[in-house]
C-alpha cells in the first residue's frame, strides 16, 4: 500500500493511512482539497489565492523594509569606521541602495 503513495507527502500520506483506518471522514477530507490542487498544492479558491497574495507580499514588504534598515546600519557603520580611522568616506565602500 505504501507503494502507491510514495510520491505523497508524509503529512499526505498520514492523512491517506488515517482514511483507510476510518479515522478521518472522507468528505471531511474532499472539503479541506477542494481550495486546493491535489497535484501541485495551487490554490483554486480565488479568495485563499487572494489571501495567500496579500500575505506574500506583506512578507516581501516587510523584508525589504529589513534590508533597507540594514544597509542604513552598515552605512553608518562604514562612516563611522572611516571617521575614526581619520579617513574620508570613500563612495565605493558604502552600501549601495
Amino acid at each position: 500500500m505504501v507503494k502507491r503513495y510514495v510520491h505523497l507527502s508524509s503529512s499526505d500520506l498520514k492523512d491517506v493511512v488515517k482514511m483507510d483506518y476510518g479515522l478521518i471522514d472522507e468528505k471531511e477530507d474532499k472539503k479541506r482539497d477542494d481550495a486546493r490542487c491535489r497535484k501541485c498544492g495551487t490554490a483554486l479558491d480565488p479568495d485563499l489565492a487572494a489571501a495567500i497574495m496579500k500575505e506574500e507580499s506583506d512578507q516581501i514588504t516587510k523584508m525589504q523594509k529589513q534590508i533597507d534598515s540594514l544597509t542604513n546600519m552598515m552605512n553608518a557603520l562604514v562612516s563611522m569606521y572611516w571617521k575614526i580611522a581619520g579617513e574620508k568616506v570613500p563612495v565605493e565602500e558604502t552600501c549601495a541602495n
